[in-house]
């Protein structure tokens, strides 16, 4: 079990190591334990524990225990302000020393039996898979790859990762377990496997990670396709043809082929195809509860002057994707109309990842620490009241989770666009 931090987390030494609103927090024992009594009255009342080291960047779980069903509110104080947990409970300590106080607001009286602030120990959090299939030529080896943090309250021993693929063959060297070296909090890492052929036109993989406590695994998929750039002549805004389109402004142009299952992976260029930045192996994917993530796979419904327009269905929703040159932030527009075709609990629209070309792995089998800076700057922007933006390392867009019902439409606007500081320098 681990450590509690909090001194006098039970209260049996009273409110030693504890500030309390005065008048409306009192002690009460009782043979189960000793309780402590918050009474806000028409005000607040709340217990606030003394000083806390803790690690900055750490996560730690914050609990309280009650003796009367009435919540309160707990959060962490410091000198820069207050965190409170997330829905699981956990917040992210910024500074050291902290606080940990508990707050019951006006209304019914709340019994507070214990308060715990524990560590999570080592964790890691992966921040990207992907297949560097697109980038390579026909034929020829790739990496898969695998970005990962530590977003625990302790550095993760050292490890190993394993791949596993049924329709993926291994280079020799890469069939072993690649070592894991130890994470810092907070320091990302990146581990490979050369595959020699892909057999399928999609393959499926599965990569484990495990360092001491800290396990996890992740699936995901191979897209055998190589997305080509637009011709040198395709200047015009949006360009459409038998087989392909590239929808395209200043500084920007995405380009997608036909393949044998839709119109990804798509190409991400600059203006005049010029220079690759990276590949969209989905232009959207569908997040269901308990289910990994659905790509949306779309066929070419019409293009004009205007925009092109995708549209797909599958058994969970039926959806079309405008793509459209916006041409004031120098990015391209993406619609998304989504219909769901039965309830979807806990659902969310992920937009992307944005893939960018990755290093090369050789026969290094030590995870490789790779700088931002070394990597295009483009930015996802949503406009939407149900969205928020996933961490920016995982280079996607997405929706808040909520329940979609049939017959109702989800409408997603959002825009990729360079950086303005990259567009000045092109």
């Amino acid at each position: 079990m681990r450590e509690n931090l909090i001194p006098n987390p039970d209260f049996e030494q009273g409110l030693l190591g504890w500030e309390a609103t005065p008048g409306n927090v009192s002690l009460v024992d009782a043979p189960s334990g000793r309780t402590v009594l918050l009474r806000p009255g028409k005000g607040v009342a709340a217990i606030c524990s003394d000083p806390i080291e803790v690690l900055p960047g750490a996560r730690y779980v914050l609990e309280v225990g009650y003796r009367l069903p009435i919540k309160c509110e707990i959060a962490v104080l410091g000198q820069s302000g207050m965190v409170a947990p997330a829905q699981d409970g956990e917040v992210v300590a910024n500074e050291s020393p902290v606080r940990v106080q508990v707050t019951a607001r006006a209304g019914a009286n709340a019994g507070i039996s214990f308060v715990r602030m524990e560590p999570v120990g080592p964790r890691f959090k992966v921040l990207e898979v992907s297949s560097s299939y697109p980038f390579t030529a026909p034929g020829a080896p790739f990496e898969i790859t695998c970005a990962f943090t530590n977003v625990g309250s302790a550095p993760t021993p050292s490890g190993f990762a394993h791949l596993r693929a049924e329709h993926l063959d291994l280079l020799e060297e890469h069939k072993a377990e690649q070592a894991i070296e130890a994470l810092a909090i907070g320091e990302v890492a990146r581990v490979g496997w050369l595959i020699g052929r892909q057999r399928r036109a999609l393959a499926r993989f599965e990569i484990a990670l495990e360092a001491g406590p800290a396990k996890i695994s992740i699936a995901s998929t191979s897209v055998k396709h190589i997305p080509r750039p637009p011709a040198a002549d395709s200047i015009k805004s949006v360009v459409q043809a038998r087989g392909w389109y590239s929808v395209g402004t200043r500084g920007l142009r995405l380009t997608g082929h036909e393949t044998d299952m839709d119109y990804s992976p798509v190409h991400v260029g600059d203006d005049m195809g010029r220079t690759t930045f990276g590949v969209l192996d989905h232009i959207a994917q569908l997040s269901v509860a308990g289910l990994d993530l659905i790509p949306l796979w779309s066929k070419l419904a019409r293009g004009g002057p205007g925009q092109v327009e995708l549209r797909g269905a599958n058994d969970f929703a039926r959806w079309t994707i405008g793509l459209r040159p916006n041409h004031r932030d120098h990015g391209i527009d993406f619609e998304l109309k989504l219909q769901p075709r039965r309830r979807l609990d806990s659902a969310s629209v992920v937009l992307g990842p944005l893939r960018f070309a990755p290093g090369a792995l050789g026969s290094e089998a030590k995870p490789i620490r790779r700088p931002r800076h070394e990597e295009p700057e483009l930015d996802w922007q949503m406009d939407d009241g149900i969205a928020e933006f996933v961490p920016p390392t995982s280079r996607s867009i997405s929706t808040k989770p909520r329940t979609l019902m049939p017959g109702t439409t989800v409408r997603i606007l959002a825009t990729l666009a360079r950086a303005r500081k990259e567009l000045a320098k092109s």
